[in-house]
């Protein structure tokens, strides 16, 4: 399946070749300290190709540290989408703090 590329002509503008699919996020999950999973209900099945990415609430003192901290896992049954906060040592649930997860297709 091909995803498409972006083109920028010679004033440095983003034109489309028509083969590219706009991403579309259905769904935002907070994930406060302290949560192990949680779920929403998506407002259609995804029907493209999922996709998901993850925002922090907390400065990024360690860019190379801290995305290792929020590790998590994202599963899709029909229109439920579950966001699962994998602790992997015993500290990390007092490490981090509180993220959000798009979830979306496309």
């Amino acid at each position: 399946m091909v995803a498409g590329i972006y083109i920028a002509d010679q004033d440095g503008n983003v034109i489309f070749d028509g083969s590219q699919r706009i991403p579309k996020v259905l769904a935002k999950v907070e994930i406060k300290r302290g949560d192990v999973s949680k779920s929403v209900t998506l407002p259609k099945p995804i029907e493209g190709e999922l996709f998901y990415y993850f925002s922090s609430d907390e400065p990024d003192n360690n860019p190379y540290g801290t995305p290792l901290v929020y590790n998590f896992s994202v599963s899709v049954s029909g229109t439920t989408a579950t966001v699962t906060y994998e602790v992997v040592y015993q500290a990390m649930p007092t490490f981090g703090g509180n993220f959000t997860v798009y979830i979306g297709e496309y």
